[in-house]
């Protein structure tokens, strides 16, 4: 988990969190990560939760959370001065919440594309994008072209209301533990492996008590 400024002396506002440089072919995943609120220095860099720099060659940003980044949830660069592009890029089943809504420069948008020759594909991703907003940032003409697009879904606004927006874990030993939360109607899901709660984890109803010994994530 990727969270709000978490710890500070690791990530100062204005970060990015991820930035990838030159990777050899198919090497490298990104995979079941939280970023939550990250980036938030308005007068911060990019300040996106991932950001493509250089020539990465097959990377997998896969099943991530990515809300409310200061700029693009993910933005795909490149090194222009250089002629270096990010290719066989692979983007799939990651969920997008209101990213690059309050950045000032004009790569707002869930995803960043930024100069053509980048490759890849966006697949079965769900965003849920600023009003207003685009799904996609298009800086320069053509930068879409080496991608292919299948099975993304675009929801309202409104659909935050259905999406956990903080998660936070919590390392508890030999401990009792209780939840509790403001929505009205929702469901709590825990996990005791160190995993993001889905619907098929256990549900903690208001005021009952967890017994732990190692990890546990709501």
């Amino acid at each position: 988990v990727f969270y709000h400024d978490t710890p500070r002396a690791l990530f100062p506002k204005g970060t990015t969190d991820v930035i990838v440089g030159f990777t050899p072919p198919n090497t490298t995943f990104i995979r079941n990560n939280d970023f939550v609120r990250r980036g938030e220095a308005p007068k911060g860099p990019d300040g996106c939760a991932i950001d493509f720099e250089t020539d990465p060659h097959g990377i997998y940003v896969e099943g991530n959370h990515i809300y409310s980044s200061w700029g693009a949830g993910l933005m795909i660069f490149g090194h222009p001065k250089n002629k270096l592009w990010p290719t066989n890029v692979h983007v799939s089943s990651n969920l997008f919440v209101r990213d690059g809504c309050v950045q000032q420069r004009n790569d707002r948008g869930e995803i960043a594309f930024m100069w053509p020759n980048a490759t890849g594909t966006i697949s079965n991703n769900i965003f849920i994008p600023c009003e207003g907003r685009k799904i996609y940032h298009t800086a320069r003409p053509g930068v879409l072209d080496g991608f292919k697009f299948s099975g993304n879904v675009k929801h309202k606004p409104s659909a935050i209301s259905e999406v956990v927006v903080e998660p936070k874990i919590t390392l508890i030993a030999h401990n009792v533990v209780s939840a509790s939360t403001s929505t009205a109607g929702a469901s709590m899901h825990y996990s005791l492996d160190g995993s993001r709660p889905m619907q098929a984890h256990p549900v903690v109803h208001p005021g009952e008590q967890i017994k732990l010994n190692h990890t546990c994530v709501f």
